[in-house]
């Protein structure tokens, strides 16, 4: 594999991560919803909070099992090819 082609997906990361942390992209919501947050008193800031934290495991545990099983299985098939290539070998 070629330089460019090993710099390639870190240069698609670095961009996704710089389009994330954008002013625009932190500030791009629904003007209602932030609206009634912001003249809303301490109760409801509170309580949006908490709504917030409890949304937020749900996705952190899903992307955990995909980044685990992904953990898992990174090097079954370059393992099966090198089989293969082996086997293929022996009955000739």
């Amino acid at each position: 594999m070629s330089k460019s082609r090993k710099a390639e997906p870190l240069k698609r990361a670095v961009s996704v991560l710089a389009l994330l942390l954008s002013p625009v992209a932190l500030y791009a919501q629904c003007p209602l919803c932030y609206r009634a947050a912001a003249s809303a008193g301490a109760r409801f800031a509170q309580g949006l909070r908490d709504g917030i934290l409890i949304l937020l495991p749900t996705p952190i545990l899903f992307g955990a099992m995909v980044a685990y099983m992904a953990y898992r299985k990174r090097h079954s098939y370059t393992d099966n090819t090198a089989e293969l290539n082996t086997n293929v070998g022996r009955s000739r």
